[in-house]
């Protein structure tokens, strides 16, 4: 199976909930006379949570299918 990135999975379905949002990538460490630096770790990255609507249960298998590819250490999905 052959895998082209990036995929479009978003605009192909109709979702009761798209939220977007730029996660900064930072780190905070504290000195030890108290004083706190912050530490970029790269740019920025977009994430995302859907919700969609109720399905049948064939088109909640598909849409499953069409996600598990992407499933991995950078997608989370909830049941």
């Amino acid at each position: 199976m052959v895998l082209v990135f990036p995929r479009n999975m978003i605009s192909r379905r109709s979702w009761d909930v798209a939220k977007f949002r730029l996660q900064w990538r930072q780190e905070l460490s504290r000195q030890a006379n108290g004083a706190v630096q912050t530490k970029d770790l790269g740019a920025p990255i977009w994430t995302a949570t859907f919700a969609s609507y109720s399905l049948k249960f064939d088109d909640a298998d598909a849409l499953i299918a069409a996600f598990d590819p992407v499933v991995g250490r950078l997608f989370r999905t909830r049941g």
